[in-house]
């Protein structure tokens, strides 16, 4: 599994409530209430600039384990290894 398509629960809850807040600010544009159209917009790309974040951390996190548990499959393949030789 390559790091472009690791997908995770938790950013995709993110975006759609980034969507939602897209959603909600076009229809205050259409009944043109300017205020809560451009705090709903604010939102939105909060919402987007943290998912953004959190995915990079979550892929950090999943990179990390996926190396921790490559160092013990090769730990237990030497030792594997070295009961053969001894044998």
């Amino acid at each position: 599994m390559t790091e472009s398509n690791v997908e995770f629960v938790e950013t995709n809850v993110l975006r759609l409530k980034a969507v939602l807040c897209l959603g909600i600010a076009n229809i205050f544009l259409i009944i043109e209430n300017w205020l809560i159209f451009f705090f709903s917009l604010i939102l939105s790309i909060c919402f987007e600039i943290l998912n953004r974040k959190f995915y990079e951390v979550l892929l950090h996190n999943h990179a990390v384990a996926q190396h921790k548990k490559n160092i013990q499959e090769r730990k237990i393949h030497q030792e594997t290894l070295n009961s053969i030789q001894s044998q």
